[in-house]
C-alpha cells in the first residue's frame, strides 16, 4: 500500500511540473484514483509543504511555492 502510494504521488509530482494536471476529475483518473482520494494526497503533501493549488486560468494543479 505505502509503494502504491509513493507511486501515485511521483506520478502527481511529474504531472504537475509538467502542468498537464486538467481537472482534478481528469487528474485522478491518470494517477489512478479517486477525485476523493486526490485530494486526501494533496492535502497530505500540503501539510508537507509542497504548496499544491488548482489554478482556473491555466487549468491545472501547480506549486504555489519554489519547493518541487
Amino acid at each position: 500500500m505505502v509503494v502504491s502510494t509513493l507511486n501515485k504521488a511521483e506520478k502527481l509530482y511529474h504531472l504537475i511540473l509538467s502542468q498537464n494536471t486538467g481537472t482534478a476529475k481528469e487528474l485522478a483518473r491518470k494517477i489512478g484514483v479517486s477525485k476523493t482520494d486526490l485530494y486526501l494526497l494533496i492535502d497530505e503533501l500540503n501539510n508537507l509543504d509542497f504548496g499544491i493549488a488548482y489554478s482556473q486560468k491555466y487549468q491545472t494543479f501547480q506549486y504555489s511555492n519554489n519547493k518541487k
